[in-house]
């Protein structure tokens, strides 16, 4: 075999130069290294191929050096992209971090420093404690509430029986009462010293006042309600609607008894106690109340004159009934804070005084209660058609018998002195401290004629309601439906 000796060199030298510039890559062409801004590549546009990528995998949990914007140093973790892939497509999301920049374009300048920008998404961390500081502020303004209502109400149950109206009495004559007397505001009312009312307002330590302003109003406070009324008993469309208005009133304001004013059975009282006129003058009317009628006699009581065996078919009848109480022709009861005396002006106006005379001056001085009031069936003034005692239905003298008792026993010895006889109401200026009252409208009514100066005054049927909280007296006129007509306190 003759080989030729430039054959020879040919054939060594040959691989030699090919293999450094002539001989293909099994790899691929090689762009200049790039540095991808956005911490991790493309990989749409890249061949699944490349081993460069697994490069881009090992270096992902580098992620944290990305942050110094050192992005030319391929140890923090920024892989290059040995591909053919376009530096404008590689801004997206990085699918290798997760890390998601907002910025849309990247810098590759490495002092840019806003790349660390999606580290500031730590901001969840301040959301927790802004969370947690809400549950505690809830807290402070919730217990706060309980400790403010406690001192407020201890304050409203101190200062409420301290506002009361100025008495009739002591105003002076009639341009002392309220001009439009008709309205329930017509009161003049005052604020007495303020001395009782500044411990319970002081609020430094409520949960302690509350208990005891509330045990002490309870054990010192006596409250009595009740109603008046009288010439009621016709068994009338009239009567029936004062009664039921009484219940409405009684239902909501509340009531413990009745005070019954005489000229209960029309129009000449009854024969016994089994009379039928007790069932439809008295028993049905009421049958919606269930408290006692503390009754006395009126004139139509005795039939018209004296018949005394009318008279005591009434008294008889307290065993019978369950809500009647009258226990004698003239009585006194004790009621709480509130001491009664029944009176019988028939028996007066008839000249039948001396054992009234003799009876009341004693019970009266034996009473110990904070009230005295006086029912009697014939008034001492009146507007009304039968006028004022001692001139009567217009006859000078008639009823001198009553007018004397009241100056002598009762002017400025008693509270109260209410009356009926005459259908309307009446609260009248009287010429000393004893109230003058006129509720005889319980079923039926009559015209106002007379000039005696008044407070208030209606010829309508209705009664009258009373509160007696303490040394405080609250009267309230109201008519046939339960409307308030009007309102008048004093303390005494």
């Amino acid at each position: 075999m003759n080989v030729r000796l430039s054959d020879l060199a040919a054939s060594l030298l040959l691989p030699l130069i090919g293999g450094c510039i002539g001989a293909p890559d099994p790899i691929g062409p090689v762009d200049p290294p790039r540095v991808n801004a956005a911490v991790g590549d493309d990989t749409s546009e890249t061949d699944e191929t490349d081993e460069t990528d697994e490069t881009d995998e090992t270096d992902e949990p580098e992620e944290t050096d990305t942050e110094t914007g050192e992005s030319g140093d391929t140890d923090t973790g920024v892989s290059t992209d040995t591909g053919e892939t376009d530096v404008s497509t590689e801004t997206g999301v990085s699918t290798e971090t997760g890390v998601s920049i907002d910025t849309g374009e990247i810098d590759t300048d490495p002092s840019d420093d806003t790349a660390v920008a999606p580290d500031t998404a730590v901001a969840p961390d301040t959301a927790v404690s802004i969370d947690t500081a809400a549950p505690d502020t809830a807290v402070l303004i919730d217990t706060a509430p309980p400790d403010t209502a406690v001192s407020i109400d201890t304050g409203a149950r101190d200062i409420e029986p301290d506002v009361v109206a100025t008495p009739p009495e002591d105003t002076g004559g009639a341009d002392a009462h309220p001009p439009d007397s008709a309205s329930p505001d017509s009161a003049t009312f005052e604020i007495e010293a303020p001395g009782e009312t500044s411990a319970p307002l002081d609020t430094s330590d409520t949960s302690d006042t509350a208990a005891p302003v509330d045990t002490a109003d309870t054990a010192t406070t006596s409250v009595t309600r009740f109603v008046a009324l009288g010439d009621a008993g016709n068994g009338g469309p009239g009567q029936q609607a004062v009664a039921d208005a009484i219940a409405v009133v009684c239902a909501a304001q509340g009531c413990d008894f009745a005070l019954y004013l005489g000229d209960n059975i029309y129009p000449s009282g009854v024969t016994s106690v089994i009379d039928p006129q007790w069932v439809d003058k008295f028993e049905t009317p009421y049958a919606a109340l269930s408290f006692d009628f503390y009754a006395i006699l009126g004139n139509h009581d005795y039939g018209g004159g004296f018949d005394t065996a009318r008279a005591q078919a009434q008294v008889d009848y307290s065993a019978t009934s369950t809500k009647w109480v009258m226990p004698d022709t003239f009585w006194s009861q004790t009621l709480g804070d509130l001491t009664l005396f029944g009176i019988d002006t028939q028996a007066l106006t008839t000249g039948f005084t001396a054992d009234q005379e003799a009876w009341f001056p004693v019970e009266l001085a034996a009473s110990t209660t904070t009230w005295n009031f006086v029912l009697g069936h014939h008034p001492y003034l009146s507007n009304g058609p039968h006028g004022n005692a001692g001139e009567y239905d217009g006859r000078l003298g008639e009823g001198t018998e009553v007018q004397s008792f009241f100056d002598d026993h009762m002017c400025d010895r008693v509270d109260v002195f209410l009356s009926g006889h005459d259908h309307s109401l009446q609260w009248l200026e009287s010429p000393c401290d004893t109230q003058l009252i006129v509720s005889g409208g319980g079923g039926s009514a009559s015209i106002l004629v007379g000039d005696n100066p008044t407070f208030y005054e209606s010829d309508q049927t209705g009664f009258l309601w009373v509160e007696l909280d303490g040394n405080t007296f609250t009267g309230v006129f109201y008519d046939h439906v339960g409307a308030e007509l009007y309102r008048y306190s004093y303390t005494k």
